[in-house]
């Protein structure tokens, strides 16, 4: 039967074989190293410089998304009290099945489905709106032309809509004082839109729109026989690159982001404990595997 000290050099042994010695060339001092901790040394170093990077890009990635600061704000300070939930839930359940591996890696892939979805999801602009007046151009009421930027109104005319028929610098007479707005409302499918540049030298063209269907019937019961009289006003989007549903994607980027904070300061949690779980198995110190996390975060 082997005495203690016996079991003692034996563990001293099979921990030294282990080890890698290196001498220094301008000191003699040894550096230990400890091959079956170098997986975990660079897993701390490129798992914490990459998670303090991405620490600093997300704000301006958020930024450039169409985020003010203040909405970022708001969704940062929700976060941070879900994050220690998120923290405390892991731990019991990984006390409950007495592994914190499978819980890691869960959160890891978590937290890739996330980034990944970042990258996918559209920008917030808001769509603004430009006002646009045309003026009547034919007896039938049905063709209006108006003046404007080449670039207010593209040959779409799904970014148009027309939503009154007014009145302009007319006295009317008391009869036809219940004639000033029609309420009818012009959608993309009723009108036609032309678009011709007036002069190469400037960016001035001309917009015709067309009313399918004579839809300006009920204006011509007022008894008003000039056309020039009638404005058309209408609205169109000034940019493409936007979406209507802004708080409805506000609120799926807070739920994403804030499934990405709770992932991420888990899983640093979850790192520590099974990097102090491996130490604890092979006798090393915990303090010399932590120092790469800590020059990782730098």
């Amino acid at each position: 039967m082997e005495s203690p000290s016996q079991l003692n050099n034996d563990n001293k042994r099979v921990k030294d074989e282990h080890i890698v010695q290196k001498t220094g060339i301008c000191c003699k001092c040894k550096v230990n190293i400890n091959k079956t901790f170098i997986p975990v040394k660079m897993a701390l170093y490129f798992w914490f410089a990459a998670s303090f990077s991405a620490i600093a890009f997300i704000p301006v990635f958020m930024k450039h998304r169409g985020f003010t600061v203040t909405e970022f704000a708001t969704i940062r300070t929700i976060s941070i009290p879900l994050q220690l939930l998120g923290g405390v839930v892991s731990g019991i359940f990984a006390d409950k099945i007495g592994r914190t591996k499978p819980i890691m890696m869960g959160y890891f892939i978590i937290y890739l489905l996330v980034i990944l979805s970042f990258a996918l999801m559209p920008k917030i602009t808001e769509c603004g709106f430009n006002t646009m007046n045309f003026t009547c151009q034919d007896d039938d009421f049905t063709l209006f032309t108006a003046d404007y930027n080449c670039v207010a109104l593209e040959n779409n005319t799904q970014k148009i809509s027309c939503s009154k028929i007014s009145f302009r610098n007319a006295t009317l007479r008391e009869n036809q004082s219940n004639c000033i707005h029609v309420n009818n409302v012009y959608a993309s499918e009723d009108i036609i839109a032309e678009r011709n540049m007036l002069n190469n030298n400037s960016n001035i063209c001309r917009y015709n729109l067309s009313l399918k269907n004579n839809l300006t019937e009920n204006v011509t019961t007022c008894g008003i026989e000039n056309c020039d009289l009638l404005i058309l006003s209408c609205t169109s989007k000034l940019s493409t690159n936007c979406i209507e549903n802004k708080e409805v994607w506000i609120l799926i980027y807070c739920i994403a982001f804030i499934v990405y904070d709770v992932t991420r300061s888990t899983l640093f949690k979850l790192f520590d404990v099974t990097v102090v779980d491996l130490t604890v198995q092979h006798g090393s110190d915990y303090g010399r595997q932590r120092v790469w996390s800590m020059i990782g975060g730098l």
